[in-house]
């Protein structure tokens, strides 16, 4: 059995950490872009009407995610991490879309 010397351990870890940062680059941008469809998402539901919180659409969406949760590792799905991240994101969303002014109508 060999085991790992520690400039192997600290090259791989490096190299995780690069894979890491690189991930949080990528969710970082994927934020900010979901961020900006609530903003977009603000006026069309002031034109229709409705308000800033859906709960049928919410929960749908929720579901949709936990199906894929399981699809891509049933151990995000368990553990919680994917509601944990979502509430906040959708939360966020909420808060954006309230503060988004009203045009103006004349």
């Amino acid at each position: 059995m060999s085991t790992i010397g520690p400039d192997d351990a600290a090259a791989a870890l490096a190299a995780l950490r690069d894979r890491f940062d690189a991930l949080d680059d990528q969710l970082v941008d994927l934020i900010a872009a979901r961020l900006r469809l609530a903003d977009e998402a603000a006026p069309l539901k002031r034109a229709l009407g409705r308000p800033i919180v859906d709960p049928v659409r919410e929960a749908a969406a929720a579901a949709r995610r936990q199906a894929r949760a399981r699809v891509v590792g049933a151990d995000v799905a368990v553990d919680g991490v994917v509601d944990d991240v979502f509430a906040v994101l959708v939360q966020a969303s909420r808060a954006r879309q309230a503060r988004r002014p009203v045009p103006d109508q004349t």
